[in-house]
């Protein structure tokens, strides 16, 4: 189906000078085991595929297609990029990838046995979870053939997208009664199924971007931001910087607490991962320095951040993530704990607002810790190599913020965000990879991300 060029595989004895050696991971190639790397068209149009599959709201606003035309389009050619690497998974024969291989076959293999046994009590068909949840994550040994700097201008552009649209929509709504207005039709257009169901007004004026869901768009900022930030302190770009500084600054925008939490975690913890490794004390020092006063004066002062600083302090409706998490509740969901299907016998529990505990109660304890380990896949092999594979972090802490986001919804299962997600997936195992035989120290080596 995809044309490729020749792969070279150059040789290097213990004897070449350290001049000819390649500076970067990314000038290596993955080895014939890997497949080829695509040609430029085929790595261009696979990077155009994943940029609307995550901006797909763009082409709503900007065209008379209806949103359902549009988001049923760009799903069915990602679906089929994971049609793809399900198809050519056989192809991959190196040692790296073979647990991959054994994880997404069960998972595939048990969701489709959830699905055949949710039909048989009376469920609906979960069609989405197929494609997206059990099928997808198969678009992995496709990505891993595109060139990572390809994925790199993905990366960007979804986030300089994401972080414009919301900007827009948060700035809208301090102009006036219009602006509110136009914020609501905004959001109406781009989800109309979803704003019909809505109880709380309140949504319908929320700075969500082109995703039309601001949890969603946080999650996506989330991952890029994480991703930016500790190739900023690997790289040392101030481009990188400038990019991270507009997806969080977007992000706190959007409100949604609990992903703005994750991500400042998820960032303290791998920028102090990377600024230790490599004997930056004073670096990460200062770093902490600076987020302490910038937050500090953000909810002194930023009166346009006031909602924000409610929102995640005690005036926030943390209270909604326990939903449905009394001890007669978890006591009565231990059986779909044990076999799941949860929202096919009615349980209330199907309603927590966490997600990695819904994964549970619908799927059962061990296709859930299938699923799980599946996500977290890059980053138990990235804890096999973390001494020699610098380049590898900023993806990785993409990974992990994306699984911590789990704890509140499950946007990161979105169609908008789950190939991004895989993305970044594919990054952080192309780097893994290759880095097995480099030997590269972290600190030491260029990131070529």
């Amino acid at each position: 189906m995809f044309e490729h060029e020749p792969l070279l595989v150059t040789v290097r004895p213990a004897t070449v000078p350290s001049a000819t050696r390649p500076k970067t991971t990314q000038d290596r190639p993955l080895g014939l085991r890997y497949g080829p790397r695509l040609t430029p068209f085929w790595s261009w149009s696979i990077t155009l595929l994943l940029i609307f599959g995550s901006i797909r709201g763009i082409i709503v606003l900007n065209s008379t297609l209806s949103p359902a035309t549009v988001y049923q389009s760009t799903a069915a050619c990602l679906v089929l990029l994971s049609c793809y690497g399900y198809l050519k998974r056989g192809g991959y024969r190196g040692a790296e990838l073979a647990l991959l291989k054994k994880l997404l076959q069960l998972n595939l293999l048990l969701g489709i046995l959830n699905i055949a046994v949710d039909l048989v009590l009376g469920a609906p068909l979960d069609f989405v979870s197929f494609l997206y949840v059990y099928l997808g994550p198969y678009v992995i040994f496709l990505f891993i053939r595109v060139p990572v700097r390809y994925l790199h201008t993905a990366i960007v552009i979804i986030s300089v997208a994401i972080s414009y649209s919301v900007f827009d929509n948060f700035f809208q709504t301090l102009s006036g009664p219009e602006g509110l207005q136009r914020v609501y039709a905004y959001n109406t257009t781009l989800r109309p199924d979803v704003f019909e169901r809505l109880s709380r007004t309140g949504e319908f004026y929320r700075a969500g971007g082109y995703t039309g869901s601001y949890h969603d768009s946080a999650n996506i900022l989330g991952m890029t931001a994480s991703f930016l930030f500790i190739r900023f302190l690997l790289k040392r770009s101030f481009v990188d910087l400038g990019l991270f500084l507009l997806a969080i600054i977007s992000m706190t925008l959007t409100q949604s607490a609990v992903n703005i939490v994750v991500a400042v975690f998820t960032i303290i913890v791998f920028a102090g991962y990377t600024l230790i490794r490599s004997k930056r004390f004073s670096t990460f020092l200062y770093l902490m320095i600076g987020i302490g006063g910038i937050i500090g004066l953000t909810v002194k002062f930023g009166s346009g951040m006031a909602i924000f600083a409610t929102r995640v302090g005690g005036e926030g409706d943390w209270a909604g993530i326990g939903t449905q998490l009394g001890a007669a509740s978890l006591l009565s969901a231990v059986p779909f704990a044990l076999v799941g299907h949860a929202a096919a016998f009615g349980s209330e529990i199907i309603h927590t607002e966490i997600g990695l505990l819904k994964g549970v109660f619908q799927l059962g304890i061990i296709h859930a810790t299938i699923l799980y380990w599946l996500t977290l896949f890059p980053v138990f092999q990235f804890a096999k190599v973390r001494t020699r594979c610098s380049e590898a972090l900023p993806a990785i802490a993409a990974v992990s913020f994306g699984f911590l986001s789990l704890l509140h919804y499950g946007s990161l299962h979105r169609v908008t965000n789950v190939f991004l997600f895989y993305a970044f997936c594919a990054i952080g195992l192309i780097h893994i990879i290759n880095c097995t035989s480099s030997g590269d120290e972290l600190g030491t080596s260029s990131v070529a991300t």
